[in-house]
């Protein structure tokens, strides 16, 4: 329950997550089940695919739904609110890797933010040490347990190889493989 279950399941390494299909209830996602799909979650999905995939199932899902539902054919389940897990509001700064995490919750972080906020890191211009410049990871991969960063988007500039970026650029808490 809550505003990103497409993120979080992937943030908590889940392997599957699902398509509930529930009677409105003034509460959120509290309403009766009238039917319920799971599905897989792939090690290299984003949230943005992984939400496409949910989405195609459900939109298949509703109409055979409602049909069952008026013909009298489902019989609506209660929720049982001691198995409900809830996730959070995803902010800005959730985007932040952070070096002391693990590759893998960091290449998560990068798959769960993949729309927004983004996954980023600050690094300093080797120029220009007084300044101090916001990178977006636009692309990374998960190889032999390692976040690797392959591509970037600079503030202001666009998008480059991380290995041309990393010769401009002192980084800040970061190294090129994790």
């Amino acid at each position: 329950r809550g505003a990103t279950p497409v993120e979080s399941a992937i943030l908590n390494g889940d392997s599957e997550t699902g398509v509930c299909i529930q009677k409105m209830a003034f509460k959120l996602d509290t309403g009766a089940i009238l039917g319920v799909e799971k599905m897989t979650i792939s090690p290299d999905i984003t949230a943005p695919e992984l939400r496409i995939k949910l989405n195609e199932k459900a939109a298949t899902m509703l109409p055979q739904i409602i049909k069952k539902y008026l013909a009298d054919k489902i019989t609506p389940i209660p929720q049982d609110e001691h198995l409900a897990s809830h996730c959070k509001k995803i902010k800005k700064e959730d985007g932040l890797i952070d070096a002391h995490d693990t590759s893998i919750e960091n290449y998560r972080k990068f798959r769960a933010y993949a729309a927004w906020p983004r996954t980023y890191f600050f690094a300093t211009p080797k120029n220009d040490p007084s300044k101090k410049i916001r990178v977006i990871v636009s692309s990374a991969e998960f190889k032999e347990n390692h976040f690797i960063i392959t591509k970037v988007i600079p503030e202001s500039k666009k998008e480059m190889p991380f290995s041309q970026f990393i010769d401009f650029y002192d980084l800040e808490n970061l190294s090129k493989s994790f």
